[in-house]
């Protein structure tokens, strides 16, 4: 089965979403990453699902995620970054069920 990482974000202001979504648009997704999906929740917060399809492909894309949130430029947008992860249970995409 897939793993995910689940990541809960809240920048220290609006504008830390839309610099941190062009930085993610022009540098690209983790490696081996199946799925990412960005959504914005509120005028500072936003959730990330990425899914993955070994949890070795997950634990690399972790220490990817720390390397990069330990960086000035996202200390400075970042105000709290709260990551779980799991087994993809179910998984539809284009309102088909995908099975493994």
């Amino acid at each position: 089965m897939s793993v995910a990482n689940i990541v809960m974000c809240e920048f220290k202001d609006a504008s830390g979403i839309k610099e941190f979504c062009d930085w993610y648009k022009e540098h690209g997704s983790f490696p081996d990453n199946t799925i990412s999906l960005w959504v914005q929740t509120g005028e500072k917060t936003a959730i990330s699902i990425n899914v993955y399809p070994t949890e070795e492909a997950r634990a690399n894309a972790d220490k990817i995620r720390d390397e990069n949130t330990a960086t000035k430029g996202f200390r400075e947008t970042l105000h709290d970054i709260v990551p779980i992860s799991g087994t993809v249970m179910v998984t539809y995409l284009d309102g088909k069920l995908v099975e493994e």
